[in-house]
């Protein structure tokens, strides 16, 4: 990530940690100290009210979307063909621009590093760590916890597998009707094999949400949506 842009960050909060860092600047962005309840599109008003950022399509926009400094006012430029999903993903990548410029209207803010980091703003801000910490002590199955995030989130199943990998590790994925991997991210354990898991869990349909533990200390969590499967590897006390 930007060596300066992190700087700044840094200066700002005075918090070392990467992750914490984030979340103190999201929870800056909304006004809110407790974004448990606050996912998806009310987490993007919140930012938007907080923040004095106006939305606007402009047709000729080559790209997603641009953050605009027009007659002194923050202004968020969105090409006019997205669809939902990457609407709102793009007005909360923009917001962590408009955030970095309430901390430092110098910072330039063009590099990779930078967008990588406004990237991470985004997915805390419509999927909040505090939001998964929550659900993950109440829910029995870590693939159920998945759909609830990308429902309440209004974000696409991949976006939900991998902010799920980035807040507890293992791996996520999706996978057809016959249990075959279509997509999976994070990190796998060698000795686990999904597919297998999900092939014999496709020819014994009794539940729609299915959990097995692998190994010692890993489960596989899935669940049928009623043409593909979602599954979490995840680590397990004990």
């Amino acid at each position: 990530m930007s060596a300066r842009t992190v700087g700044a960050l840094r200066a700002h909060f005075d918090i070392r940690n990467v992750q914490l860092l984030v979340e103190r600047w999201v929870n800056e962005a909304t006004g809110e100290s407790d974004r448990t309840n606050l996912i998806g599109d009310a987490a993007i008003r919140s930012a938007l009210e907080r923040r004095r950022v106006s939305v606007r399509t402009d047709s000729s926009l080559p790209f997603a979307g641009e953050l605009r400094l027009v007659d002194n006012e923050l202004v968020i430029l969105l090409a006019d063909n997205l669809g939902h999903r990457r609407r709102r993903f793009t007005i909360a990548h923009e917001l962590g621009h408009a955030a970095l410029f309430a901390i430092d209207s110098s910072l330039q803010q063009q590099d990779g590093d930078t967008e990588k980091l406004c990237d991470a703003f985004a997915a805390e801000l419509l999927m909040p760590r505090a939001y998964l910490m929550r659900e993950a002590a109440q829910v029995e199955s870590y693939a159920r916890l998945l759909l609830m995030l990308a429902g309440g989130a209004g974000a696409s199943l991949p976006a939900a597998c991998i902010r799920v990998t980035e807040c507890f590790g293992g791996a996520a994925g999706i996978a057809s009707r016959g249990g075959k991997i279509q997509n999976e991210y994070g990190n796998c354990p060698g000795f686990v094999n999904p597919a297998e898991r999900l092939e014999r869990f496709a020819n014994d349909p009794r539940t729609t949400f299915r959990s097995e533990r692998v190994g010692r200390n890993w489960s596989l969590d899935a669940a049928y949506t009623g043409s593909q499967y979602v599954y979490v590897v995840r680590s397990i006390q004990g």
